[in-house]
């Protein structure tokens, strides 16, 4: 739905809709067959609204970005993830060109991801995988500024120290994931439970 905006004074202009939409399905059942099910509905219903479709541009890659944040039962679902990357082979795309990124590299592991480290590798059946927190995928000039302190230093705050503590310039950074910003074509969010 269109919103008012304000132009000069007195002046009012109506604004085109955002483009940002989330799409959703119900499953009911939580298999692999039912989220490709659901997964092919709502690209295909993306690729119908949006007059585009999902295949490789200019850069030839997708990301998949995963939260596995919480945990195995909280954490986006790996039947889910292998119903996109099927959905995204049917698009043209390889498995070697998709790229499943998330923050912590042992909460990937805990949520199936990747491998053991007492098997190594950095897939998912074939789909690269990268965890944020080697901080090897960061870009000092792409960050936002955050009005709120680190997890970490918050943690370690007392009620006493608040009124003591000064938050540095660096510390309210908060850092772009590069290789989602500059090495895909687009990537898509994924849910966690």
């Amino acid at each position: 739905m269109p919103v008012a905006g304000v132009r000069g004074a007195g002046e009012a202009v109506l604004l085109p809709p955002p483009s940002n939409r989330v799409y959703e399905a119900r499953v009911d059942a939580f298999s692999r067959e039912r989220y490709a099910e659901a997964v092919e509905a709502l690209v295909s219903a993306f690729e119908r609204r949006e007059g585009k479709r999902l295949a490789p541009g200019r850069l030839g890659r997708a990301g998949l970005k995963v939260y596995s944040g919480s945990g195995p039962g909280l954490a986006t679902p790996p039947d889910l993830v292998r119903g996109v990357i099927e959905a995204m082979e049917r698009r043209g795309f390889a498995r070697k060109d998709l790229l499943i990124v998330d923050l912590r590299e042992g909460r990937l592991r805990e949520c199936g991801f990747l491998p053991p480290l007492s098997e190594g590798g950095d897939r998912f059946e074939g789909v690269p995988v990268i965890a944020l927190d080697s901080g090897r995928y960061y870009d000092p000039q792409w960050y936002y500024d955050s009005p709120l302190p680190s997890r970490a230093e918050a943690a370690l705050t007392t009620v006493d120290d608040v009124e003591e503590r000064v938050v540095s310039e660096a510390e309210r950074k908060s850092y772009l994931p590069a290789p989602l910003m500059f090495d895909v074509d687009f990537w898509i969010n994924l849910p966690g439970c």
